[in-house]
């Protein structure tokens, strides 16, 4: 079964190889690239990559989908590790629905640009309107001030903690978040009942898996 997929410019490097696969614990990571499959050299640089006690599949996208929809595999914890949303898209049309993942981690983007491909940067000026940070808190159950970024340059020079302390409403907090993205505590994860606002393991383990 699929623990985590992941998008990622760099397929393996070091988030990839000890923060997420420490979290996950998985038995297998694979690699859906077309390119990397066929590229000894860059297969063997992968392996290199991968944290010991780990397997390591580097595989195209339709043999990854096709090992991926194999039976054998359904109590295997895999982490799939696509280079594009493009192949991680590729790899859920392939897949049937019993395989189907229903969440896509995006890691870097834009490392590796593709010539004529014009790019827009999203991090850290993620925006997002007041009102769906407003339903975000409603359905977390989380005070306003843990969506707010307190280890960020901007959280310091706007001196929020002090107009939080002063009892600043929801509604202007909410307006304030949506300001700038560097305000924001990220990561944010949405599913269909849960909101996690940034990396507390637990409350992902409780949650995710």
């Amino acid at each position: 079964m699929i623990v985590l997929t992941r998008a990622d410019d760099r397929l393996i490097h070091g988030l990839v190889a000890v923060a997420w696969t420490s979290h996950l614990a998985p038995e297998t990571i694979l690699v859906a690239n077309d390119a990397a499959a066929a590229d000894e050299f860059k297969k063997s640089s992968l392996k290199l990559a991968k944290p010991a006690g780990v397997k390591l599949f580097v595989k195209s996208v339709e043999k990854a989908a096709a090992a991926l929809n194999n039976p054998i595999n359904d109590n295997k914890k895999i982490f799939l590790v696509t280079q594009t949303v493009e192949d991680a898209k590729r790899v859920f049309d392939l897949l049937d629905d019993a395989h189907k993942f229903t969440r896509l981690n995006v890691g870097t983007a834009g490392v590796n640009k593709k010539p004529g491909e014009e790019y827009v940067a999203i991090i850290p000026q993620v925006y997002t309107t007041a009102e769906e940070l407003a339903a975000w808190q409603a359905r977390s159950g989380l005070p306003v001030r843990r969506f707010f970024n307190t280890s960020g340059r901007l959280y310091r020079e706007r001196n929020v903690k002090a107009l939080l302390d002063a009892g600043m409403v929801d509604a202007d907090a909410f307006a304030l978040l949506a300001e700038d993205g560097m305000l924001v505590k990220r990561p944010i994860v949405a599913g269909d009942d849960f909101v996690l606002v940034g990396f507390r393991e637990a409350e992902w383990e409780a949650a995710l898996l």
